[in-house]
């Protein structure tokens, strides 16, 4: 079950779920996907032809957090907050940056936690940006699919993957595995690997239309949860003392938010991120003052140090309620290029002083 599957969200018994590993999207679909490379991260280029050189003489700059940081709303792969970056720091410093793009759909703070402590502490990237809080802001106001009753972002995830295996285990028999055994035998050979992936996506993959998209909050009673501030600030704590323990610099990026007033606004005139900002209000008014005490009480207590920036971005660079268009990516990353070159020349003067 844990193997480097090609599919786009495989489970994983540590993170919940995984970017596949060179994921390639299917076209027809109206939301638009992402090429992920052979290492599984989302991938620079709209190819997954190459894969990030994680070690050598290029400094690693490393992009965490959800769907918003990893890209979703860009139109391509060049076009995500990773792809944009990595040709700005191209183009002022030719081959001395590689960008990896590690931030997955979903992700909370304590998945970026784990994720970087067992899989990318030992690349000991230069910089590493977290570009995140409204995933555990939502989280917050998830509760066990179980009892119903709130608990922590990370338990959440263990949730989802404890049923998961609870039902594969009740559903499975001799005979299954039997067929399990041939299917993983036959998969040795590319071409029966190829059609099983075109079935495959022939009978899962479906457009997604206004309806479906509901993002997850259907059951979500945005109940004011102060300690989920705390738990993210606690996650973001422990990223900035692995990172600065061997020399890198760690960065939080409160991701930016649409700020809509609707006292000016007009329903004639909504764009899309108003749009989805009343619908999801219009279903969920407790959302709006939830989000505003848990940002209230993340400003407090998030520490200075590794904090340096509440982006404010026009709500036309927004394609929803959360995720940006290219022009917000862009954003993002010219706001992360200014901030490494910045450092550079503070670096520099430093050492000639």
């Amino acid at each position: 079950m844990w193997e480097r599957q090609g599919g786009r969200w495989p489970r994983d018994p540590r993170l919940g779920h995984r970017a596949g590993v060179a994921y390639e999207p299917i076209e027809s679909a109206t939301v638009r996907d992402l090429y992920t490379d052979t290492n599984g991260f989302v991938s620079l280029k709209s190819s997954t032809a190459s894969a990030p050189i994680l070690q050598g003489e290029k400094a690693l700059v490393l992009i965490l957090g959800g769907s918003a940081a990893m890209g979703y709303g860009a139109s391509s792969n060049e076009n995500t907050i990773a792809g944009q970056l990595h040709t700005l720091l191209s183009s002022k410093v030719p081959g001395n940056y590689m960008v990896i793009n590690g931030a997955c759909a979903a992700y909370c703070s304590w998945q970026e936690l784990i994720k970087f402590s067992m899989e990318l502490y030992r690349y000991k990237p230069e910089y590493v940006f977290s570009i995140s809080s409204y995933n555990d802001f939502v989280h917050s106001s998830m509760g066990s699919k179980v009892t119903g009753e709130w608990i922590l972002n990370h338990d959440r995830s263990i949730d989802d993957l404890a049923s998961l295996l609870i039902d594969s285990a009740d559903s499975l028999n001799s005979m299954r595995n039997l067929g399990f055994y041939f299917y993983h035998r036959l998969k040795q050979f590319e071409v029966v690997r190829k059609s099983i992936k075109i079935l495959f996506n022939s009978l899962t993959r479906k457009k997604y239309n206004e309806k479906e998209l509901l993002w997850g909050y259907e059951s979500a009673n945005f109940t004011v949860r102060e300690f989920a501030a705390d738990n993210y600030v606690s996650n973001m704590n422990q990223l900035y003392s692995l990172v600065s323990g061997y020399g890198g610099k760690f960065n939080v990026v409160i991701q930016p938010q649409p700020i809509i007033d609707y006292s000016i606004m007009h329903r004639d005139h909504m764009n899309a991120a108003q749009s989805d900002l009343h619908r999801l209000d219009r279903n969920h008014p407790n959302r709006e003052i939830a989000r505003r005490k848990f940002y209230d009480r993340l400003y407090n207590i998030i520490e200075p140090i590794h904090y340096f920036s509440r982006v404010n971005i026009d709500e036309s660079l927004f394609i929803d309620h959360i995720h940006l268009n290219d022009g917000g990516n862009k954003e993002i990353a010219n706001i992360l290029h200014d901030r490494i070159l910045s450092d550079n020349r503070r670096s520099k003067s430093n050492a000639n002083n």
